[in-house]
């Protein structure tokens, strides 16, 4: 059970280390600045979207969740 359990969330967890890497990678390359931009605020609105389907998986989605997630993605905006 708990090795079914690491090796879910491992994956999870590598493919979305994946997707910010590679945005950061396309952020460092790209020289537009509104390009840039676009994509980093793709990120967040991914990243909020996959805590979100993470917890809806998982079963223990709260609001106190979801408005962490929106927390953490505004404060990516604003930095």
């Amino acid at each position: 059970m708990k090795q079914n359990y690491y090796l879910t969330h491992g994956l999870q967890y590598l493919i979305l280390l994946a997707i910010f890497v590679a945005s950061f990678l396309i952020i460092f390359i790209l020289p537009d600045r509104t390009t840039r931009s676009l994509v980093a605020l793709e990120l967040l609105v991914c990243y909020f979207l996959w805590g979100i389907l993470h917890h809806l998986i998982e079963h223990n989605l709260q609001k106190s969740t979801i408005l962490e997630y929106l927390a953490l993605a505004v404060l990516g905006l604003w930095v």
